[in-house]
């Protein structure tokens, strides 16, 4: 906003707000209506264990909770609490009188203080944190209307009309330092969802409290805007005739905030806290509309693409209900700051699915907020103003369910199976965002290239507290900070490869590494050797009663051996002994840090003897700092500061010196760590600070004999090949603890839970064999995965595969019987390549007799199988198919070869539209169904268009030749269509039949259309 237009606004303000006037004419806040519900009362129980903290932010002096850091906007979860019942006073320690008086002055005090109401205000007249606030700090206000005076509710109105204004003024332009690229949005690194959604909030507020306003119109106007531009994708939005507030999406929309597979990046990578602004908004905006006893506007039920943007959401989903963090370093685990959202898309659409993530993170937000520091609703990661945000958004979150029935009414979650199935699938999402993710019933997994968080995640179980794979923990590789110059990724589906699984290999500068995942929620990992201490994977380790798995304690087992490992909360004091030894300078040199937050320490002592602490005021160096934690804190004497490594060196090796200013006999070192402490350090000593001698190692590994490792029964490992030894520590695991040639050729099998009995027997199993250099393979999950290690390609290779069974597994491609119960496999791989060959059919001989050594058999795929006799005897084979059950009898001659056809689904698929993302997305227009029903391959369902004129558009994902374009229509008549493509989804071009063009995208026009024609399917062929 310009200056001179803001000067504007603040004279006319302070004008309004000099005189005192009537009683504003707007409606006090309605009450509920529904009573409490389950969520609800956990809600409510949240915010009373949050209050003794809030009453913490008490300001005596200046009669008010503070304003810095917003902590004022959490009168939002006292009001909820002093107007809809059940305040127990015990667990919020502080008496309802008390609570009612502080807040009332502080709602009187902040409102005096906002910048809309006067110049020299503190807080408000700018956009993002200050008008985000405003939407608590009104709804808060309105709550308690009849405890506020005259002057307290003019200036409250003020705000909301200023605020509202300002955002009309400024139309598309950077405001406050926020930009959203005008109407074009961002989606590469830097999405302006966010932007656009906070601008409608301001909007929201106004046309709930003021909409007799003379500026209403412009308001709702630019509230949809912002609204159904915040996930907008131009190829989807092109195609959607769904009306809003009188106008197209089509019309409406022109931002570009999200990749093209619904994925949202902000300050540079994947971040579901941005992605879930999709529900943030609305649900905020929502609040108002339901407070003001007002009608909801459609913009905030049928946000544009946010259907789609919740399946994303859902298929990067852990158990506790929000999205995996894989490459955000400090924003998850922040609970109280990620329901909102969620309760919005359960509560104003009706999503049972989305119900049921709130469950799940509802269920573990009171363990949540007991646990250390206890009471706060934010943990772990983020920012003072995250606290009273994060009790606002709980508030409304409790609003939302009391006034349901004027949204969706109750809304039964999903079974947690059923949500993980629903959402079970792979998807790559691309080299920009960096991320193959494969959601299974089981299991969540991800291969991360984004530089700086480069990983190969596992989640088993999708548990969120098992294996910290978010941010910069490394997973597997064991570095996020890993140089990846080639990506190798591919993502099978089902309906396309007859298979839910993802494969992806990374070249690095010192090697190749590779990572698959399997629809049984199993994993492969396989490596060159490209670093040392491969395999890595960091553990949670707390004592958080509630949720499961977090006792305190990690047991883990391996052959003849397993080990109790008691975690810590945080680093607490580690008393070093050593021999007597003369050094002017000691260090603690930090090799491994427990967590992904580096190495910080409260104190480091040093002493002779009984005798006192040498450090304490001695000149104190560290190998980086955070500017607000300097190395000298921990040598002041003084507990309550701290020294912690810079931000952007937590992932490497840390030290801090102490110069005792003369050579002294030293023997102990204490040193009082902080939650991010060190796993694995040595002490050292030196009489120059130029050489050092060690003088202890402090180290919590224990090494784990044999080949195979279960972690507290939640998870098994199976390590197979390398030299190097599998090591435990309270804090984590590493598979392959050695240097880089130790793990050469290493493949790590990981499973979901299970006893450690099952991953023992897991080990005994037989694996491929014979492999050419630089190949590496894996029978986990019951499908093959094959890598090429290598910097040359494989053509025509051949390997063992073991048949233990008493039936033969078939593989997609070409092998061949071979003796000793094993098959030979022919692969053909790129270097620096992986690969899931699904398994499609089990065979026998006659009577169930193995299968003649000899035999040839070429898997085509689902529904052809060509079996090969061997040139000196002929040989009957029954097949049968894994998928399907269906069986088949093949007798050849002898060097002949005969072709088995099955019926069912054929994959891999030689259509290019089958299972492709469609479009329009939501919300849909009446009449319209699902686009995805013309390229499922059921001829069961079809979309309908509910309008002639009206089009789909299916996205085949890359440039590629077409030569020809099916639909076919349920109705004996076909409407007429007309048929297009395009190679960027905005502009297109008619398709002669008969011709083949290049395109990417092809869309379908009925022109005309009657009740009843539906398009059940379209094939577009190469």
């Amino acid at each position: 906003m310009g200056i001179r237009v803001r000067a504007a606004l603040l004279a006319v303000v302070c004008a309004v707000t000099t005189v005192v006037v009537a009683p504003p004419a707007a409606r006090p806040a309605r009450a509920a209506v529904a009573p409490e519900d389950g969520p609800a009362a956990i809600y409510r129980q949240a915010l009373l264990l949050n209050t003794p903290f809030m009453e913490s932010t008490w300001d005596a002096a200046a009669g008010t909770y503070r304003i810095p850091d917003f902590y004022f906007g959490g009168v939002l979860g006292n009001a909820v609490l002093l107007t809809f019942g059940g305040y127990d006073e015990r667990v919020a320690m502080v008496s309802a009188a008390t609570l009612r008086d502080h807040t009332v002055r502080t709602i009187r005090t902040a409102a005096a203080q906002s910048r809309w109401v006067t110049s020299s205000g503190t807080w408000g007249g700018r956009v993002y944190w200050d008008s985000t606030f405003e939407s608590y700090f009104v709804a808060a206000a309105r709550l308690l209307w009849s405890d506020l005076d005259v002057t307290t509710r003019t200036r409250v109105d003020t705000i909301v009309r200023a605020s509202a204004s300002n955002i009309v003024s400024v139309g598309s332009a950077d405001v406050d330092g926020w930009s959203t690229n005008g109407l074009a949005g961002g989606y590469a690194g830097d999405s302006k969802i966010e932007e656009m959604g906070m601008r409608s909030m301001p909007l929201a507020v106004a046309l709930a409290w003021l909409p007799g306003d003379t500026q209403a119109a412009q308001w709702r106007e630019w509230s949809t805007r912002w609204l159904s531009n915040m996930g907008g994708l131009p190829v989807a939005d092109r195609a959607n005739p769904t009306v809003l507030n009188g106008r197209a999406v089509s019309a409406w929309n022109t931002a570009h905030n999200t990749w093209d597979t619904f994925l949202v990046e902000n300050h540079g990578s994947w971040s579901p806290i941005y992605q879930q602004s999709a529900g943030g908004y609305p649900g905020r905006n929502a609040v108002h509309y339901l407070l003001a006893d007002r009608p909801l506007p459609e913009e905030l039920r049928q946000v544009t693409n946010s259907d789609e943007l919740w399946d994303t959401m859902g298929r990067l989903a852990t158990d506790s209900g929000v999205a995996q963090s894989f490459t955000v370093a400090d924003r998850h685990h922040l609970y109280g700051r990620t329901l909102l959202p969620i309760t919005a898309r359960a509560m104003l659409t009706g999503d049972r699915y989305a119900a049921r993530a709130e469950q799940m993170l509802a269920d573990r937000l009171v363990p949540y907020v007991q646990y250390a520091p206890a009471g706060r609703l934010t943990k772990f990661s983020g920012e003072p103003k995250y606290e009273p945000e994060a009790r606002a958004e709980i508030a409304m979150a409790y609003l939302l369910h009391v006034w349901r029935d004027r949204l969706s009414g109750d809304v039964t979650p999903v079974s947690e199976a059923e949500y993980f199935t629903r959402f079970a699938g792979s998807v790559d999402h691309g080299a920009g965002p960096g991320l193959v993710a494969h959601q299974t019933p089981r299991a969540l997994a991800a291969a991360v290239t984004k530089p700086g968080f480069v990983k190969f995640a596992y989640m088993p179980q999708h548990d969120d507290w098992l294996f910290n794979v978010a941010g910069r923990s490394a997973a597997l590789l064991p570095s996020v900070d890993t140089q990846v110059s080639a990506r190798n990724a591919h993502a099978y589906t089902r309906l396309r490869d007859g298979v839910d699984a993802s494969a992806t290999a990374v070249r690095t500068p010192t090697g190749v590494a590779g990572f698959t995942t399997l629809p049984d929620g199993s994993m492969v990992y396989a490596t060159s050797g490209v670093a040392a201490g491969e395999g890595r994977l960091n553990l949670y380790n707390l004592s958080m009663p509630g949720v499961p798995g977090l006792d305190g304690n990690r047991t883990f087992t391996w052959a003849g051996g397993s080990a109790d490992l008691t975690g810590a909360d945080g680093g607490g004091v580690h008393d070093v002994r050593f021999a007597a030894t003369s050094a002017r300078y000691v260090r603690m040199s930090g090799v491994t840090a427990a967590t992904q937050y580096g190495f910080s320490a409260w104190e480091m002592a040093v002493h002779s003897g009984t005798g006192g602490n040498l450090a304490v005021g001695r000149p104190t160096s560290a190998s980086s700092a955070d500017p607000r934690f300097p190395p000298a804190a921990a040598t002041d004497g003084n507990a309550t500061t701290r020294w912690a490594v810079a931000i952007d060196q937590r992932s490497a090796p840390g030290w801090l010196t102490v110069d005792l200013g003369t050579v002294r006999s030293v023997d102990r070192v204490v040193l009082n760590w902080e939650t991010a402490y060190a796993s694995r350090y040595r002490v050292e000593v030196s009489a120059d600070g130029l050489a050092w001698q060690t003088a202890a190692t402090v180290s919590d590994r224990v090494a784990a004999a044999g080949d195979w490792l279960n972690v507290d029964g939640r998870a098994g490992f199976v390590v197979r090949g390398g030299i190097n030894p599998i090591t435990v520590a309270s804090t984590g695991v590493v598979l392959s603890d050695g240097p880089a040639s130790g793990s050469a050729g290493i493949v790590v099998e990981g499973f979901p839970a299970q006893s450690p009995a099952e991953t023992a027997q897991r080990a005994a199993a037989p694996s491929p064999r014979d492999l050419p250099a630089g190949l590496a393979a894996s029978l986990a999950g019951g499908h093959l995965s094959i890598f090429n290690l290598g910097a040359s390609g494989a053509d025509g290779a051949y390997f063992t595969v073991p048949q233990p069974t008493a039936e033969t597994v078939l593989y997609q491609g070409v092998q061949q019987v071979a003796t000793g119960d094993t098959t030979r496999y022919m692969v053909t791989i790129a270097a620096a390549d992986a690969r899931v060959t699904p398994a499609r059919f089990a065979a026998t001989g006659p009577s169930g007799a193995a299968l003649r050594p000899g035999t040839g058999i070429y898997v085509r795929g689902s529904g052809t199988v060509d079996v090969t006799a061997p040139a000196d005897a002929g040989v009957e084979v029954r097949l049968r198919s894994l998928v399907t059950g269906e069986a088949v009898t093949v007798t050849a001659g002898a060097g002949q070869t005969v072709r088995a056809d099955f019926a069912g689904p054929r994959t891999p698929a030689s259509d290019l539209a089958r299972g492709r993302p469609t479009f329009p997305t939501s919300p849909l227009p009446p009449g319209m169904t699902d686009p995805d029903h013309a390229v499922d391959d059921d001829p069961a369902t079809s979309w309908t268009p509910g309008a002639a004129g009206r089009r789909m558009v299916v996205d085949l994902r890359s440039v590629r030749a077409i030569g020809g374009v099916s639909p076919t229509w349920s109705s004996a008549v076909a409407p007429a269509t007309r048929i297009e493509t395009s190679t960027d989804g905005l502009t297109f071009q008619p398709y002669v039949t008969g011709t083949t063009v290049s395109a990417r995208y092809v869309a379908v026009t009925a022109t005309t259309w009657q009740s009843g024609d539906g398009l059940t399917s379209l094939v577009v062929t190469a």
